[in-house]
């Protein structure tokens, strides 16, 4: 008999007993098998339905059967995956519906009748989101506002979070507290975007994403919640943003309905609550969506008193505003924030201590204890990157003796080591792009700085910063190790209080090389991270960078720059986003399954 005709997990029995028995057991056995074959080939059509009777689902085992198992791709899956696939080329490469549309004609003709290719983009639309009715319904829900000065875009909020609650069920149930409750932790963004770079429209997106979902998994762009997207030419109006959602805000129980193995008649319940644990983003727009003041106020921090001052510029000309190391002030607390407000009644002030009035949040987030700097926007675009530019152009210094000096930028001996150096370096998976020569560091985008502080400042710098330029670059190698640090999770207090004091050398060294040209307000925050760190966790659990790409992103499915029609089109554009997100899941779902049956599938013959 040949072995090759027998199933897989025979001959690897048959092989093992080979190697303890010898060849001639391997000889003996496969003649028993042509024996024992051909008496089943007898009584295989008699016996087969007894057979079927004592197995659960199966029609699974039957050979003949094998087309409508789980794996299995019908006609309309490899359609929709082929729809999916063309209207996401479409929205990443800019081509106009009506372009589409001749090009879904054009297939249409060369496929087969049978397939039912749509001809035009809406009935490509229309067919996808029929496919997956869950989203197509979530975002008939969404709603357009129009109101002085900008139009507002509203989320179906809840029943986002139930979606990515149920497809995270896996990773939330283990979670669930004692009560059988999964308490949710959202932390909300909020930043503002220009839609195009000769626009003057901007885009401000307010989202939020599950705390606790591991990090990669949580910044994914299936489990990003989506609340409100404004767009005007101003600044918005962040009471008419905010006042909608805070009042829709559901902080009871709620459930979501899921089965983990496919089965639709074996449902369950899982029971969570929601609350906001963190408030993150840009600090103009922080204070704006707090209610505090913005501009000409001398209390910009909101984590501590500071009180700014107006200084003549040592180093260049003209007036600085100036700010003190975090160290020498007294912290806010919420208490201390709504005695402000108190006062500032009592006192009928416009504004106290920076305070204009109640946060535009409500009761949602706890202030400032909830309210997080962003390394991103405090670090890596404030401190840091003038600093490299200082080093790489050239800056003026004081010396001991208070004069001041200038010292000399890169020459091209040291940029050309650095671009060297950097093309033979290899950089983590999740960095998609190197960093780019020194040339363009004008153009080096968030990502490019992160590289910059976690590897390039202790690698490559280090051999081309010398002579006058070394001690700014010991400055910023403090900075970057505190940073670092700050990074890890699981950090213990006395680590954190360790890095709270090299921020504060960092800020004090600073200052003496700079003198008040160092002393800004993202220099003042910097000192307040390891706070914030010992509150909150890792500085990477709340970071902006998921924010900004979901922003560029959505910048990007617009073509009309224009107020009126320019959401309308993101509300077209965001639906097919998420629809086409959501095939791509099922796909990806439906391999594993068919991977996962593939390793167990047999026939009923061979299962006996």
């Amino acid at each position: 008999m040949d072995p090759r005709s027998l199933s897989k997990w025979r001959q690897e029995r048959l092989l093992r007993k080979s190697k303890m028995y010898g060849a001639n057991y391997l000889r003996q056995a496969l003649a028993t098998e042509g024996e024992v074959n051909e008496n089943d080939n007898n009584v295989w059509t008699s016996e087969n339905d007894n057979l079927l009777d004592h197995l659960p689902k199966s029609d699974t085992f039957l050979k003949s059967n094998s087309t409508n198992l789980t794996d299995h791709t019908t006609e309309d899956d490899k359609l929709t995956y082929f729809l999916a696939d063309f209207l996401r080329i479409k929205d990443e490469g800019g081509v106009s519906d009506q372009t589409a549309s001749k090009q879904l004609f054009l297939f249409a003709s060369f496929l087969p009748k049978d397939m039912k290719c749509p001809i035009t983009i809406d009935g490509c639309r229309s067919y996808l989101r029929k496919r997956v009715p869950e989203i197509t319904l979530i975002y008939s829900h969404v709603e357009e506002h129009e109101y002085d000065g900008g139009r507002l875009l509203l989320m179906p909020f809840d029943k986002i979070v139930k979606k990515v609650v149920k497809r995270n069920i896996d990773i939330l149930l283990p979670q669930t507290n004692e009560e059988g409750v999964i308490d949710i932790k959202l932390q909300l963004h909020t930043d503002g975007v220009e839609v195009a770079k000769s626009s003057r429209p901007k885009m401000w997106p307010l989202n939020a994403v599950i705390e606790n979902l591991p990090g990669k998994v949580r910044v994914n762009k299936n489990n990003v919640i989506l609340i409100a997207i404004h767009l005007s030419k101003g600044m918005p109006d962040f009471k008419i943003f905010c006042q909608r959602f805070v009042r829709d805000f559901n902080s009871g129980l709620q459930v979501v309905f899921y089965n983990n193995d496919g089965d639709i008649s074996n449902m369950k319940t899982a029971k969570f609550r929601l609350n906001y644990n963190l408030l993150t983003g840009d600090i103009p727009v922080i204070r704006s969506i707090l209610n505090f003041q913005c501009h000409a106020c001398h209390f910009d921090c909101l984590h501590c008193y500071c009180k700014a001052s107006t200084e003549k510029s040592v180093l260049s000309k003209g007036n600085k505003r100036t700010y003190a190391s975090s160290n020498v002030y007294a912290l806010r607390t919420n208490d201390s924030y709504l005695q402000d407000i108190r006062d500032m009644t009592d006192a009928g002030v416009l504004f106290y201590f920076g305070v204009k009035g109640l946060s535009h949040l409500g009761d949602l987030i706890k202030v400032p204890e909830d309210v997080a700097i962003d390394y991103f926007h405090s670090v890596l675009l404030g401190p840091l990157r003038e600093d490299i530019f200082r080093i790489m152009y050239g800056y003026n210094c004081l010396t001991e003796g208070n004069v001041t000096v200038k010292i000399r930028g890169f020459v091209d001996l040291q940029i050309r080591h650095f671009s060297e150096a950097i093309e033979l370096s290899l950089f983590p998976s999740e960095f998609k792009r190197k960093i780019k020569p020194l040339t363009e560091i004008d153009s080096y985008k968030g990502i490019e700085w992160k590289n910059m502080l976690l590897y390039a400042i202790s690698t490559i710098l280090s051999d081309i910063c010398n002579g006058h330029s070394k001690p700014l670059y010991m400055v910023n190698l403090l900075l970057a190790n505190s940073l670092i640090v700050l990074m890890k999770d699981n950090i213990n207090a006395i680590k954190i209080k360790k890095c709270q004091d090299q921020l504060y050398q960092w800020y004090n060294y600073r200052t003496v090389l700079l003198s008040n040209e160092a002393i800004t307000l993202k220099a003042h925050q910097v000192t307040h991270l390891s706070e914030i760190v010992e509150q909150h966790g890792s500085l990477c659990s709340f970071s902006c960078f998921f924010g900004e790409g979901l922003a560029y992103n959505l910048t990007r499915m617009i073509s009309l720059k224009t107020v009126n029609k320019s959401l309308n089109q993101l509300k077209t554009r965001l639906t097919d986003y998420s629809v086409i997100n959501a095939i791509a899941y099922q796909k990806d779902m439906k391999k594993q399954q068919a991977k996962k049956f593939s390793e167990t599938r047999m026939s009923v013959r061979n299962f006996c």
